[in-house]
């Protein structure tokens, strides 16, 4: 059950005069923190003079109201309202790294010359590209750095990328997860992700973490969340026994932006994740990059030749997902034979004929 707290008149009236009259610029509508370095006390005025109204423990979440000076914010706490120091509060804005975060998955984000939309196009990125945040200005253009190229981004399709690196969402690739406007199972559901999804870790508290995928961003359930004892996820490439994947200095098409081409199976880190790129690294060479994410895998890669087998003699149907709500590619008659590209709990991708899809596992011998 939700706490509530009658605050006193002194206090009240601060935190009503800040919103009103704009002690400093207000916070983003549903911005939260987490209090590190153990528990922290709430108090009554934004001093070390003002009275414990209550003490929340590490790992809570805080949801931010205004900064009334350098050291304090009006914050609220599960129904508990009054001021907390921000040098125990830490944000996901903390981190001086951005990701392209557009609502749009497939398309592209400009990096202009100077912020303004007349300016040159100096490159595109797409979701899941990293770059630096280097300033950010009131009209809402950000100076960030991608690679060699600094210039100008808006700042609704950049999200920061915090530093704890990526998780998997811990369900049946049928089942779903939500993903909440705030911390908190009353919070609204934004959008809902199937069991597998990698998604950026943002920023960790108790119970929920605050992630980014797909150009979405908001909050999980942190028990359905695995990050398999690392902040970083293993992926192989996953392009077929004779393709080759290349990898990228930047998330764009251009010959002279290739570092290398990988082989099928190659084993990779995923630093981060996007619907089109993913920043990645190559376990063996320790090369840095941007591949396709459709030709990466999160599961085991195997080139083994298999045959189909239906108990009944019947046709098996490969999809375009590794789930049954996939639409049908082709349908395979019983003695079929099959290429598995890389091989997952329930589904695995497989290559028959000219076709590349998905089937379920029980069908593969």
């Amino acid at each position: 059950m939700k706490r509530m707290k009658v605050l006193s008149g002194v206090t009240a009236i601060i935190i009503m005069l800040t919103l009103l009259c704009g002690v400093s610029p207000a916070l983003a509508a549903g911005e939260f923190a987490v209090i590190t370095g153990g528990s922290l006390n709430m108090r009554d005025e934004p001093s070390y003079d003002g009275s414990v109204v209550d003490t929340f423990k590490n790992g809570t979440w805080v949801m931010l109201i205004e900064k009334v000076s350098s050291n304090w914010y009006s914050v609220s706490v599960d129904g508990v309202y009054g001021f907390m120091n921000s040098r125990y509060l830490k944000t996901a804005s903390d981190s001086g790294t951005v990701i392209v975060s557009n609502p749009k998955a497939t398309q592209f984000l400009n990096l202009r010359e100077s912020p303004s939309y007349d300016a040159k196009v100096l490159a595109i990125y797409y979701n899941g590209a990293q770059g630096t945040l280097l300033r950010t200005y009131t009209s809402g253009w950000y100076k960030v750095q991608f690679g060699s190229l600094v210039g100008y981004m808006r700042s609704e399709y950049l999200k920061s990328a915090g530093g704890e690196g990526t998780a998997t969402v811990n369900l049946a690739s049928s089942s779903k997860l939500n993903m909440r406007s705030g911390p908190s199972y009353d919070d609204s559901v934004i959008k809902t992700f199937r069991g597998g999804t990698v998604v950026n870790v943002l920023l960790k508290g108790n119970t929920f973490w605050k992630v980014s995928v797909d150009g979405y961003t908001g909050y999980m359930a942190s028990s359905m969340l695995s990050t398999g004892g690392s902040s970083e996820s293993t992926a192989y490439v996953s392009t077929g026994n004779s393709g080759r994947l290349n990898l990228r200095q930047l998330p764009v098409y251009d010959d002279d932006n290739i570092i290398a081409q990988l082989s099928n199976g190659t084993r990779l880190t995923i630093i981060e994740t996007g619907t089109n790129w993913s920043r990645v690294k190559v376990v063996s060479s320790g090369l840095t990059g941007y591949v396709r994410s459709s030709m990466i895998s999160y599961g085991s890669v195997s080139s083994d030749t298999k045959t189909v087998v239906q108990p009944k003699g019947l046709y098996v149907n490969l999809r375009s997902g590794p789930d049954y709500g996939y639409k049908v590619v082709c349908r395979m008659p019983t003695g079929a034979k099959i290429t598995v590209i890389s091989k997952g709990k329930q589904w695995s991708k497989v290559k028959y004929g000219s076709y590349t899809g998905y089937m379920v596992n029980d069908f593969i011998k």
